[in-house]
C-alpha cells in the first residue's frame, strides 16, 4: 500500500510474451483499456490529446468549477492483464485489478490503399470499496469509451474522434466527453514532418459541471536528432451546473521531447 512519505509507483509489473499465444503482466501495470480513448494515427497527440496534455485543468477544478476532465480510462492498477497475438490487425485485451475491476478492450489497425485506420472500444466495470457514496455499498461504475483515426497517407490529413460515457447507480447523470482532433501531417521543411491540427472537445460529469473546450496546435519533427517541437493553445469554456459559476480562459503550452 502507498503512504503519504511512499513513492508513487507507475509501471512495477513482470511479464511473459509470446508471438504465439500473446502477453500476460501481472502487478502495477495499465489495464485493457488504458490508451484507448488516446488512439491517434498523427503526432497531434504529442502538443494536445484527450489527456495528454491537460494544462489548466486544476485552475478551473480547483478555483472555477468542481470538473475534472477524464477520458474513463484505468491507468496503472494492481492487475492481471492478457493480450492476445494480432489476428487480421485486430488485437483483444482483458484485465482483472484489485478490489474489485476488470475490463476487456479491441484494437484494429490496417491500411486500405492510402487510408489508414486504427481505432478501439472498451468496456470496463468497477465495483471497488472506495466507490462508496452515501448509501450506496459498492456501486458498480460501468464505463464504455473508444477512439477511431483515420489518415490519408497520401495528403497527410487525418482525423481522430474519440468519446465515452461512466455510469454508476448513485450518479444524477451520467458522465461523458467527446473529443475531436483533425489535421495535416506532412514534410514541408527538410527538417522532418509537420503536424498542424485543431481541436475540440467536452466533458460533462454527474452534477451537469461542464468543460468546453477548443484549439490548436503544431508539432515539428527534427529527423536528426531525433526530436519534437511542440506548442498548443486550448480555450476552456466552463459551466457549473449546480450554481451560478462560469468562467473561461486560455492555456498556452510549449515544450520539446527526444526519444533515445
Amino acid at each position: 500500500d502507498e503512504g503519504p512519505d511512499l513513492p508513487d509507483i507507475r509501471q512495477a509489473h513482470w511479464y511473459l510474451k509470446s508471438k504465439t499465444y500473446g502477453q500476460i503482466r501481472v502487478c502495477q501495470a495499465d489495464m485493457a483499456n488504458s490508451g484507448i480513448a488516446e488512439i491517434n494515427l498523427s503526432k497531434a497527440n504529442l502538443a494536445d490529446g484527450m489527456s495528454s496534455s491537460q494544462a489548466g485543468s486544476g485552475i478551473f477544478r480547483n478555483s472555477i468549477v468542481n470538473v475534472g476532465i477524464t477520458n474513463f480510462e484505468n491507468n496503472r492498477r494492481n492487475t492481471v492483464r492478457y493480450d492476445t497475438p494480432t489476428f487480421a490487425g485486430f488485437k483483444f485485451a482483458a484485465a482483472w485489478g484489485e478490489d474489485d475491476i476488470w475490463d476487456v478492450a479491441l484494437r484494429y489497425a490496417g491500411e486500405f490503399g492510402r487510408m489508414k485506420v486504427a481505432l478501439g472500444v472498451a468496456y470496463s466495470e468497477n465495483t471497488d470499496s472506495s466507490n462508496v457514496f452515501g448509501q450506496v455499498n459498492d456501486a458498480t461504475i460501468e464505463v464504455v469509451n473508444g477512439t477511431l483515426s483515420v489518415m490519408d497517407t497520401g495528403s497527410g490529413l487525418f482525423a481522430t474522434v474519440s468519446a465515452g460515457q461512466r455510469s454508476r447507480d448513485s450518479y444524477e447523470d451520467d458522465e461523458s466527453f467527446w473529443f475531436l482532433n483533425s489535421g495535416i501531417e506532412k514534410k514541408f521543411v527538410p527538417l522532418g514532418k509537420t503536424t498542424l491540427f485543431g481541436m475540440v472537445g467536452e466533458f460533462q460529469d454527474d452534477d451537469n459541471d461542464s468543460a468546453y473546450y477548443y484549439g490548436g496546435g503544431v508539432v515539428q519533427q527534427i529527423d536528426a536528432a531525433a526530436m519534437s517541437l511542440f506548442a498548443s493553445y486550448r480555450h476552456y469554456d466552463l459551466e457549473e451546473g449546480g450554481g451560478p459559476t462560469e468562467g473561461e480562459f486560455d492555456v498556452f503550452t510549449t515544450g520539446a521531447r527526444i526519444k533515445f
